[in-house]
């Protein structure tokens, strides 16, 4: 089935409800994570802490980068208030600044004018392929050990302010919390949300990245166990070449459209990252990808067929 003739059905469907509730369930994971930690004033458990609130934190910007494509409310105001307040400038970014740098993305992707590309270019060798899964383990230890945290400081630097409310609105925001938290002796909340953005933030967001266009001018299909979707891929940022294809569509609303079009294949995550120790699968593949027609708005029209379709493919939600 067509999945057009039924896009403006799962379009309508935005649901501002469930992303708040996402959003605030993301947070209450991180606050409680801090306070067990703090409470038990133990240092495996400030370890454990740093590695969920990073998990959430990657989590979060998920829920943030569907707010970039306007796709919490359809009212563009409150949409950027939600996403800025419950996502970005918790974390000092500006909705405009990383729109801007996601659009060119979307619009150039695999290209050298993909700013996602230009991130990666700035810390080889570690992108470099082919790569095997236990050298991508060794850099997410790396990652944990916030050996990393000049790959973080260009991703933030790249998504530099595009107006003045995305350097004021992370200044006051993160300014009043501090003044709040000193006024109540608990400055240590800083400390971990702070040692998990160049740590285990990166760490869960580069494993992430190994599966969306690594290695190709397209963007892959795949499948991923429930396990993995929680650890590195949360709130349906795995289904993205639905979301390469429809990028105004709501996280939530993606496997609907994967349902509706069957055309290309879908892949294994496994025998993905397997398939990197071997070649660059994009490079053997040597099928040229034509790119989704992007305008300022985030609407993409047009197909993006992945290079690779890989070993034992899955066509399983």
């Amino acid at each position: 089935m067509n999945p057009k003739n039924n896009l403006d059905v799962v379009e309508a469907q935005r649901s501002p409800g469930r992303w708040l509730f996402a959003a605030l369930l993301d947070w209450t994971i991180i606050g409680l994570s801090m306070a067990a930690a703090y409470a038990s004033r133990n240092r495996f458990a400030y370890f454990l802490a740093v590695l969920v609130i990073g998990n959430r934190q990657h989590a979060l910007s998920v829920l943030g980068h569907d707010g970039a494509h306007y796709a919490i409310t359809k009212n563009r105001w409150w949409n950027d208030a939600l996403a800025c307040l419950l996502c970005w400038w918790p974390v000092g970014v500006g909705i405009h600044g990383y729109r801007k740098f996601h659009f060119q993305h979307h619009q150039h992707t695999g290209t050298a004018l993909d700013t996602e590309l230009h991130i990666k270019a700035k810390e080889k060798p570690d992108w470099n392929l082919p790569i095997t899964r236990k050298r991508m383990l060794w850099y997410f230890v790396k990652d944990l050990c916030g050996l990393s945290v000049k790959a973080v400081i260009y991703l933030i630097q790249s998504t530099k302010p595009a107006k003045k409310i995305d350097w004021i609105g992370p200044l006051v925001l993160l300014s009043l919390v501090a003044l709040c938290l000193y006024k109540v002796h608990a400055l240590w909340v800083l400390a971990f949300w702070f040692a998990a953005m160049p740590t285990s933030f990166w760490a869960f967001f580069r494993v992430r990245v190994y599966h969306e266009h690594h290695g190709t001018a397209g963007t892959y299909r795949i499948h991923l166990p429930f396990w993995y979707r929680q650890l590195f891929a949360p709130h349906k940022i795995w289904v993205h070449y639905e979301h390469h294809r429809w990028p105004h569509v709501p996280y939530f609303q993606l496997l609907k459209l994967r349902a509706l079009d069957k055309s290309v294949p879908v892949t294994c995550v496994f025998d993905l990252l397997k398939s990197y120790a071997r070649y660059q699968p994009a490079l053997e593949a040597g099928t040229p990808v034509p790119q989704v027609p992007f305008n300022a708005a985030g609407l993409g029209s047009a197909s993006l067929t992945p290079q690779y379709s890989g070993t034992g493919a899955d066509s399983r939600n």
